[in-house]
């Protein structure tokens, strides 16, 4: 397998992790954070937190990430901190500064942010 420095810090027995569920061509990446109850050298069997669920899947077909532990006040801070990287850095002024926000609301980009309008 050929995994990051990272990942392979986090592919231990008993380890809580994030682990890729699916996703792919206009679908949004999907992590669960699991418990792996056993690490073999093609397959991995691990426990969903909250549901309990065990799965068995290929390590070939997965990718892991450690939890994200902040809170939703912490990732929407660093939201809008990116947001204003980029106003800062890489903004095209011949783009509003309204439409660029309209489009990390309406892409919810923006952690306890969600669009409710009717477009």
């Amino acid at each position: 397998m050929n995994y990051t420095e990272e990942e392979k810090k986090l592919l231990k027995v008993n380890n809580s992790v994030s682990i890729y569920i699916r996703g792919g061509k206009n679908i949004n990446n999907v992590y669960s954070d699991c418990v792996i109850k056993y690490m073999g050298s093609k397959w991995i069997v691990f426990v969903e937190l909250g549901t309990g669920r065990e799965f068995t899947r290929k390590l070939s077909k997965l990718k892991f990430k450690p939890i994200d532990t902040r809170t939703d006040t912490e990732k929407a801070i660093d939201d809008l901190e990116l947001i204003y990287d980029i106003i800062n850095e890489d903004f095209d002024f011949e783009q509003s500064i309204g439409q660029l926000l309209y489009d990390f609301i309406k892409q919810e980009k923006i952690t306890g942010v969600k669009w409710v309008g009717n477009d």
